[in-house]
């Protein structure tokens, strides 16, 4: 997700849910926005990052941050914990992710265990709503991170690691009784929207 010092937030990641339209706009612009681009995940109980990621995310820049960071972060989580875990790997279908040796390096290391865009499982198109990151992590960080404003990138980088680190196991618990409750929605319509 991408951060941005001004407080702009991109609704591409976020969903707004209310019984009306509350016919509400923010407008800002400005040709050189100073942000953040951030990867953070969720295993089992735990947030996995934040990870910051210097300029725009390419295949290049996303293979090297998950070699370098992601799995062995997720590893460490592995080894630390004593259940035995096979864990499946989740991303969208970002340009980045679909790199051809991002998905190689994916098969490597998840074999016939990882949900992405031509992934051993095929990312459903267009479904944020399946996505703990899109329905939870990403909007309830920047209610938290934006509610005063802020006066740097190192501040916002400061924020935003402190808030992933309140973020509780019971949290994340109940993010995953949503993720079911989302799936078995889904389940019942039939895919429909």
């Amino acid at each position: 997700s991408t951060f941005f010092l001004n407080g702009t937030v991109n609704r591409h990641n976020c969903r707004y849910w209310a019984p009306e339209n509350p016919h509400e706009s923010r407008e800002t612009h400005t040709q050189f926005p100073q942000k953040l681009n951030v990867w953070a995940g969720i295993f089992n109980d735990q947030i996995v990052g934040p990870f910051f990621i210097d300029g725009n995310l390419d295949g290049p820049t996303y293979l090297q941050l998950l070699e370098e960071a992601v799995i062995p972060q997720i590893v460490q989580v592995i080894e630390d914990d004593d259940e035995d875990f096979d864990p499946i790997f989740q991303q969208d279908g970002a340009p980045p992710h679909y790199a051809l040796a991002v998905r190689a390096y994916l098969e490597r290391e998840f074999p016939v265990r990882w949900i992405g865009r031509r992934g051993s499982i095929e990312w459903p198109a267009r479904s944020p709503d399946l996505s703990p990151l899109d329905f939870f992590l990403w909007g309830h960080l920047k209610s938290v991170v934006y509610m005063s404003p802020v006066a740097d990138l190192n501040e916002l980088k400061q924020r935003i690691t402190d808030e992933c680190r309140r973020i509780t196991p019971q949290m994340l618990r109940n993010v995953r009784s949503a993720f079911d409750t989302r799936l078995y929605h889904c389940q019942a319509a039939l895919g429909a929207p």
